[in-house]
């Protein structure tokens, strides 16, 4: 079911980018003292494909990428469903929470020494904490700490013996998540296009 609303809304997006092309052919040639800019003429077709990959790759697209990576590790690492039945877990599975925990637990003691010292590493160059590089990695640094452990239970809990299937769990989110990126890419496109046209 979710997947038809999201190929409706792709369609949708896909069917206003078009609509915005011919109004901005139309606008351009019967009211040119509006100053709207025409998504079909050189400049624009120019402006569109020379463009495409600067304002589709944004962070945007990074953390969607490692927010899907992490949140499909923990999943099918089985940390997820372990935590709502903490009381009902087995002699593993509660030794495998606690090792991930420990790993939580020294992955956050590590980040806060790289910014709590006085000249943390990830502190930008006048020692503050926004903006630096700790809030420009602050998504992927979340998701790397929720992939370690997640990894840290599998491994622990016996859901992962070899290391394809753990390399699995890294791709999982991002295939269940694919419908996302096209979305993605539409909206990103048809909001440029919209700023292009009109301003």
């Amino acid at each position: 079911m979710r997947s038809k609303w999201i190929s409706y809304l792709a369609f949708a997006l896909a069917a206003m980018e078009v609509a915005l092309a011919i109004s901005s052919w139309m606008l351009s040639v019967l009211c040119p003292d509006f100053g709207v800019r025409n998504l079909l003429d050189e400049a624009g077709i120019r402006w569109f494909l020379g463009s495409f990959v600067d304002y589709v790759s944004s962070p945007v697209l990074v953390w969607l990428v490692v927010g899907a990576s992490a949140l499909g590790c923990l999943a099918d690492s089985g940390l997820r469903a372990a935590l709502p039945r903490l009381r009902r877990l087995v002699f593993r599975e509660r030794m495998a929470l606690a090792f991930s925990f420990v790993a939580f637990l020294v992955y956050a003691c590590l980040l806060v020494l790289l910014v709590a010292a006085p000249h943390g590493v990830l502190l930008s160059a006048t020692g503050r904490l926004f903006p630096s590089p700790f809030a420009s990695a602050l998504v992927p640094l979340l998701a790397f700490g929720v992939v370690l452990c997640s990894i840290v239970y599998g491994v622990a809990s016996g859901r992962y013996f070899r290391m394809p299937e753990l390399f699995k769990s890294l791709f999982l989110g991002i295939e269940k998540a694919a419908p996302l990126f096209v979305l993605y890419v539409l909206v990103i496109v048809l909001c440029y296009s919209i700023a292009y046209v009109f301003f």
